[in-house]
């Protein structure tokens, strides 16, 4: 899978905030622009483009979060099988906000290229003499409840949630009898002229009477009542990696609810929740534990059996004089880091425990004890 640094792409550092990842994109989509480089235009649109790609990344937090995480395979999933497209590029607000500042308004409107950005940008479609506009699905969210040893091993689950899908009785159109919207006259959409600082500009939203499909549907199927999706039942199995933690996510793409109109399906973000563990705790990728050493086995030294979350165990050598409070480090034996394959460490902390009860066979014995110490 190819790789691709969008941080360098955008000549941006790592933690870089917003604002600067917004203003990088600025200037490289003024610098980068098809309209200023009619000498070598092919190469401009593909810089433009990958430029785009990593601004769509890097300015949203989540997808962001994931990259960082798991690299470009976290996220190449958000796009389909060919990669980014201009389909997949939600922030066309920040290019007219450039575009406008840099060309004019009179400029901005008139530009071949955006033109093409836009009709590649919005996923339309001709059919039958009238527009329909595809709109993608809705994301759907779930929390998943796993154990911590869930957590540290990975697992595979079973997830049953309903979703919205294409209705098979129309094949999502909706009904039967479709005829062009009298009021976009098949656009699907509705343009206003407003008056600014930049000058006249049209603003184009979607047509109400039609939802921004283009048509009216005069025999509504009787199965979606006309939205051409239906309500249904749906399971879908998660591969969980090892070293996942406590509200971290997956994206699964396509498993959301369905577009109207033949739109993509939206995706299913599942966010994880880790359930309290009765022994350990986990900081990062490190695991913390408690345990109690009899007061002889501080004294003396000893070994301990320690518990291990994959089910084995390992055991822990108390040295001679160990003090109720010690930490024991026991390095390697924490979580997985799913970014970098490094492992954590586990922490374990020596209680040592005093007896209430003592017979009086014991008391002379810890008299006697005392003389030495």
């Amino acid at each position: 899978m190819e790789e691709k640094d969008y941080y360098k792409i955008l000549n941006v550092k790592k933690d870089a905030t917003p604002d600067e990842i917004k203003k990088a994109y600025r200037a490289l989509a003024k610098k980068y622009h098809p309209d200023l480089n009619k000498e070598n235009k092919k190469e401009a649109e593909k810089k433009f483009k990958e430029i785009s790609e990593a601004y769509e990344i890097l300015i949203d937090p989540e997808k962001r979060k994931l990259y960082d995480t798991y690299g470009y395979e976290g996220v190449s999933q958000q796009f389909g099988q060919g990669g980014f497209t201009w389909k997949d590029f939600s922030h066309a607000g920040d290019v007219f906000d450039i575009l406008n500042e840099f060309f004019g308004s009179s400029r901005f409107g008139n530009s071949s290229f955006f033109d093409g950005f836009f009709n590649g940008g919005f996923q339309t479609s001709t059919q039958k003499g009238f527009s329909r506009e595809r709109l993608k699905g809705k994301d759907i969210k779930i929390n998943l409840k796993l154990t911590l040893e869930e957590m540290f091993l990975g697992t595979t689950k079973s997830l049953k949630y309903t979703r919205y899908e294409i209705c098979k009785a129309c094949n999502g159109k909706g009904g039967t009898n479709l005829t062009i919207c009298p009021d976009c006259k098949g656009t699907g959409e509705r343009r206003y002229r407003k008056q600014s600082i930049f000058g006249t500009m049209i603003q184009v939203s979607t047509c109400p009477t039609c939802g921004g499909t283009g048509k009216i549907v005069e025999n509504k199927c009787k199965e979606c009542f006309g939205e051409g999706v239906v309500k249904v039942e749906h399971t879908v199995k998660i591969n969980i990696p090892a070293g996942v933690y406590d509200n971290s996510y997956m994206v699964l793409q396509g498993e959301g609810n369905a577009g109207k109109n033949g739109g993509n399906y939206g995706d299913l973000i599942v966010i994880f929740r880790q359930i309290p563990h009765e022994k350990f705790t986990r900081e990062e990728n490190d695991l913390k534990t408690e345990i109690f050493i009899k007061y002889p086995v501080a004294v003396l030294g000893g070994e301990v059996d320690i518990d291990l979350l994959d089910n084995k165990k390992i055991k822990l050598k108390i040295p001679p004089g160990t003090e109720s409070g010690q930490v024991f480090i026991l390095k390697g034996k924490g979580f997985t880091d799913p970014n970098n394959k490094t492992h954590g460490d586990l922490l374990v902390k020596v209680n040592v425990q005093i007896p209430k009860n003592v017979n009086q066979v014991a008391k002379n014995l810890l008299k006697e004890l005392e003389k030495y110490i």
